[in-house]
């Protein structure tokens, strides 16, 4: 669901005038695109209507759902059940989460921590190993445009684009 129309006029504007001025945050952004919503009127007036505020619950539930997959095992994990098994596995189960996801997106299986296989355990690493792939790709980007800069005497990209 992308946003209203209202929405992206208006967080394009506020980034206009954020760029102005050199840079910003998402929480800046968000912190001034709620105030002028507030002022003008409120939602409505920017198109939020039913159908977004069952959507920002479902975001909300499934931000929620996130958390607690992600969180720690609980401690009754470690209390009892755990008196007797080997020191090494109890310290690495403290690192673990409740749940561990076996592939990527919002329809991908989850399974407790506690309960997955060893197959589970490789999807699952899988999965983290492709992503910090992909996060790599991404810093090498960063990285090769610093080394650009640098290299050519520029302060920024604009100055190499426009000759500023």
């Amino acid at each position: 669901m992308t946003a209203p129309k209202q929405i992206q006029k208006l967080v394009s504007s506020i980034l206009k005038d954020e760029h102005r001025k050199g840079g910003t945050t998402k929480q800046t952004v968000i912190a001034k695109a709620m105030n002028r919503i507030t002022h003008d009127g409120g939602p409505a007036r920017y198109g939020i209507g039913h159908a977004y505020v069952i959507h920002a619950t479902a975001l909300a539930v499934g931000a929620e759902t996130d958390r607690q997959f992600k969180a720690s095992l609980p401690e009754n994990v470690f209390r009892m059940p755990m008196r007797n098994a080997p020191p090494d596995l109890v310290q690495t189960m403290h690192k673990l989460p409740a749940w561990i996801a076996t592939a990527e997106g919002p329809a991908a299986p989850w399974v407790p921590s506690i309960k997955a296989s060893s197959d589970d355990w490789m999807h699952n690493y899988n999965m983290k190993r492709d992503i910090a792939d992909r996060t790599m790709k991404a810093a090498n980007t960063s990285r090769d445009m610093a080394e650009y800069l640098k290299r050519h005497g520029l302060r920024c990209l604009s100055e190499a684009l426009n000759g500023e």
